[in-house]
C-alpha cells in the first residue's frame, strides 16, 4: 500500500469519525458555533470583574449570528461607534477576593402591585422570529392591564386567557413594521391605541383569540403571518372585534436625562418597553448586574423595565441597576429576568427610547 493510499484511507476514516460525531450530536456549523462560544464565556469571566456572571447557554451558543439576530428584532436602530471595553467598566471594576455582593430593591413593579406580580412573572420566547418589539409591547400592556384594575380594587387573574393580550395580533397587524423582519414599539402602542389588541396567550398555553404562533427553542427562520381579522384559536369563542381591548393614551421618552422620567412613570403606572443595544456577551448573561464587555454588536432589541436597585459589594463599591424583563424563555438570566447598569447608559438603554400606554379597563 502506497503512503497516498495510507493518506487517503486516514482522511476517510477522519471524515467518517467527524460525521458520525456530527449526526450524533448537531451539525457542522452548530459544533464550530459551540466552540467558539466555549473560548467567548472563557474570556468573559476574565473581563467582567465579577460584576455579572457569564455562563455558556447551548441554545444561543449554537446559533449563527443570523440565528442570534432574529432574537432581537428592534427597526430602525443605526450601530453605536464601538467604545473601548475598559472605558465601559470604569470605576465599576469592584470584584475583589473574598468581596460579597447584595442586591436592595428600590422599586419593583410586581411588589408595588402584588396582585399582578403572577402576571409580571410570565416570561415569553419569541423565538428565532425578530419580534421583540410586538412580544414586549404586548406583555407591557398586559402587566399595564392588570396595574390599571388593580388601581380600581379590581382582581385580574393571570390564569385566565383573556387577561393576556396578544403578541401575534401586534406582530401581524401593526403598520409600518416587518413582523419577523423587526419592527417598532412606538408604531405597535399607537396600533392598540387605535385599533386594538386581542387576547392571546403563548404558544405552548395556545389560549385566548390569537396565541403565539412559533414554538419555544426554535432556531427556524420564520416568516410573519397575515394579519386576520379573526381569531386563529378556533377554540375560542368570543368574536374578535368584540375581544379587543385598547389604550386610551400612549407616550414614549427619548434622548438624555430622562432616569427620573423612567423612574416616575414606573412608580406610578408600572411596566415600560424599553429599546436597548444588543452584543455577543449578552447572550451568555446568567447572574449580576449586566454591563457590556464586548463591541460584537448584534442589533436592536426591546424589553420590559419593571424596576430599579443597587447592588452593593464589600470592598466599598456600589452599581444601579435596572430590574427588566427579557423575552428569550426562562432558562436564560434569572428565569428570564436581568438587571442592567442604571445611570450610566449602558447600551444606549436610557437613550434609545422608553414607550407606554394606559390600558381602558
Amino acid at each position: 500500500m502506497t503512503t497516498s493510499d495510507i493518506k487517503s484511507k486516514q482522511y476517510l476514516l477522519s471524515m467518517a469519525i467527524m460525521a458520525i460525531y456530527v449526526g450524533c450530536t448537531a451539525s457542522l456549523p452548530q459544533v464550530v458555533n459551540l466552540a467558539i462560544a466555549k473560548k467567548l464565556v472563557s474570556d468573559l469571566n476574565l473581563r467582567t470583574n465579577g460584576l455579572w456572571t457569564p455562563v455558556l447557554n447551548r441554545r444561543f451558543a449554537s446559533m449563527n449570528i443570523n440565528e442570534k439576530r432574529r432574537m432581537t428584532g428592534l427597526r430602525g436602530v443605526k450601530p453605536p461607534p464601538p467604545v473601548p471595553v475598559h472605558a465601559n467598566l470604569g470605576t465599576t471594576r469592584r470584584h475583589r477576593l473574598g468581596a460579597t455582593c447584595t442586591n436592595r430593591v428600590a422599586f419593583d413593579v410586581r411588589t408595588q402591585w402584588p396582585s399582578c406580580a403572577d402576571i409580571v412573572n410570565k416570561v415569553h420566547d419569541q423565538t428565532t422570529c425578530a419580534s421583540c418589539w410586538a412580544v414586549s409591547t404586548a406583555s407591557a400592556f398586559t402587566d399595564r392591564y392588570c396595574i390599571e384594575r388593580a388601581k380600581r380594587g379590581q382582581s385580574t387573574s393571570a390564569s385566565t386567557p383573556n387577561n393576556h393580550f396578544s403578541s401575534l395580533d401586534v406582530l401581524s397587524c401593526s403598520p409600518n413594521s416587518y413582523g419577523c423582519n423587526g419592527g417598532f414599539p412606538d408604531q405597535a402602542w399607537r396600533w392598540i391605541k387605535y385599533n386594538g389588541v386581542t387576547s392571546g396567550t403563548d404558544y405552548t398555553t395556545s389560549s385566548g383569540c390569537k396565541p403565539y404562533p412559533f414554538p419555544p427553542h426554535s432556531n427556524k427562520n420564520y416568516n410573519t403571518p397575515a394579519c386576520a381579522s379573526s381569531c386563529t384559536n378556533s377554540r375560542w369563542s368570543s368574536n374578535y372585534s368584540a375581544d379587543k381591548k385598547y389604550a386610551t393614551w400612549v407616550g414614549s421618552l427619548y434622548g438624555n436625562g430622562i432616569v427620573a422620567s423612567i423612574q416616575n412613570e414606573l412608580r406610578h403606572n408600572g411596566t415600560v418597553v424599553a429599546a436597548m443595544d444588543i452584543y455577543d456577551d449578552f447572550f451568555y448573561y446568567s447572574t449580576g448586574v449586566y454591563r457590556r464587555v464586548s463591541n460584537n454588536y448584534i442589533g436592536g432589541h426591546a424589553i420590559r423595565l419593571i424596576g430599579w436597585g443597587t447592588r452593593t459589594c464589600t470592598d466599598g463599591t456600589s452599581q444601579d441597576y435596572w430590574l427588566a424583563v427579557n423575552s428569550w424563555n426562562t432558562n436564560w438570566g434569572q428565569q428570564g429576568v436581568f438587571q442592567i447598569a442604571r445611570g450610566t447608559n449602558d447600551c444606549r438603554i436610557e437613550t434609545m427610547g422608553i414607550y407606554f400606554g394606559t390600558p381602558r379597563v
